[in-house]
């Protein structure tokens, strides 16, 4: 379900700081220049970062202010962290990094197995060019829900990914943003994930790997007030994520996969 674009990437990502201008350093120039595939962000921890107050998450580090929430969803099974989840401007945004080979990006295939996923499911969807490169915008059955004309629902979603230096960045919103494409709401977040770094590490990984989140000792009170404005913000969001029913007109096409996190238990860890 991963795809394959044949483009150079650059050197190995050094490990970063807690909350950060991130580190930088100078890539090596025989693999390429860090820059190309995220210049602007999302960052790549070797790149000069613009400096703002980010929480560490290991292979994330994520922006936070006052009208951002943070939480995460927990994979009891594996007993790990699966995925970032950003809550802002009545958006839910869940964010995940990816190992990826030196010389190939991984998002194309990753949309080709997304659009045959949703397809099954009864979702439409559509590759467009968005802000931060190629994206999937797609209708999305919502399981078990029906107006009161017996009509299955919908919600709109957003998948977007990047590739960078030999890691790809997977997000997926709804809400507001995912709604209206173009929207105040819909910059806010593209704002917002311009501000993630990605650390993907010095050690060999098998491509497609999930890089490791983790929360960092030193992070701890970061962590505790974006997880209460998460909670805050997680009704609006769930509102103005409300489904729609099927005759509601949407702007995509063809067939799409929702990535929902079938392991994780989404909410905040304890």
């Amino acid at each position: 379900m991963f795809g394959r674009r044949n483009k150079k990437r650059g050197s190995e990502p050094a490990q970063g700081a807690t909350e950060d201008a991130a580190s930088s350093s100078t890539g090596d120039a025989a693999d390429g220049d860090t820059s190309g595939a995220t210049a602007g962000g999302p960052w790549d921890s070797d790149q000069d970062v613009p400096e703002q107050q980010r929480i560490d998450f290991g292979s994330l580090r994520i922006p936070v202010g006052p009208d951002v929430g943070v939480s995460w969803e927990f994979d009891k099974s594996r007993k790990r962290i699966a995925a970032i989840r950003v809550i802002a401007e009545k958006s839910i945004v869940r964010i995940q990094a990816f190992a990826a080979p030196k010389s190939q990006g991984l998002w194309e295939e990753a949309r080709e197995g997304l659009v045959a996923g949703l397809s099954r499911r009864g979702g439409r969807s559509k590759v467009v060019e968005g802000p931060l490169g190629p994206e999937l915008r797609a209708v999305v059955p919502v399981p078990d829900k029906k107006d009161d004309q017996g009509r299955s629902l919908v919600q709109p979603a957003r998948y977007v990914g990047v590739d960078g230096p030999r890691w790809m960045l997977r997000v997926d919103i709804h809400g507001a943003a995912a709604i209206q494409p173009d929207s105040a709401a819909a910059a806010r977040i593209e704002e917002i994930l311009r501000g993630i770094v990605v650390v993907r590490g010095t050690g060999p990984k098998p491509p497609r790997e999930a890089l490791e989140l983790r929360l960092s000792s030193q992070t701890q009170e970061l962590v505790e007030r974006a997880r209460q404005r998460a909670a805050e913000q997680q009704a609006q969001a769930d509102e103005t994520a409300d489904t729609v029913d099927t005759d509601e007109t949407v702007d995509t096409g063809g067939t799409g996969d929702e990535p929902a996190p079938s392991e994780a238990s989404r909410g905040n860890s304890d």
